[in-house]
């Protein structure tokens, strides 16, 4: 089974305003392939560069979702699973930013890892940032 872990940054409140998107190919517990993806959002409003850093300025040249789709379109493909922390949010990005550029976005089971990490461990607070640093402390893989 292969499984594709992703992670989308957005650039404001807009579902469609993807401008970061990273990329993890799983098969049989290893990770065999990872990318990460600078794109151009829709519009030049960012209200959360101090999240993750990107402005438009780092944005305004790389290519818009509907350019990266066809370069993205074998990774999910190959995917029998879609992986993200707060799976919900990463499908909704996915969806309304295909939906923008006429896209039909890949039909893949969500597994969401917040959901399995506050149900296999209790975990509270379950932030990606809180079970990395759980996971560092009790294993030698860090997030």
């Amino acid at each position: 089974m292969r499984l594709l872990a992703i992670d989308f940054g957005p650039a404001n409140n807009d579902r469609d305003s993807a401008c970061a998107l990273g990329l993890v190919a799983v098969e049989r517990g290893r990770i065999v392939a990872e990318r990460a993806f600078l794109v151009r959002s829709p519009s030049p409003r960012f209200t959360f560069s101090e999240l993750h850093g990107i402005t438009w300025e780092k944005v305004a040249r790389p290519p818009s979702f509907a350019e990266l789709r066809p370069s993205l379109r074998p990774w999910f493909e190959r995917a029998d699973r879609l992986l993200a922390h707060n799976a919900a949010f990463d499908a909704s990005v996915l969806r309304a930013s295909c939906q923008r550029y006429g896209t039909v976005p890949p039909e893949r089971p969500f597994l969401c890892t917040l959901r399995l990490v506050r149900r296999a461990w209790g975990f509270r607070p379950a932030t990606l940032a809180h079970v990395c640093a759980s996971a560092s402390r009790s294993t030698t893989t860090t997030c």
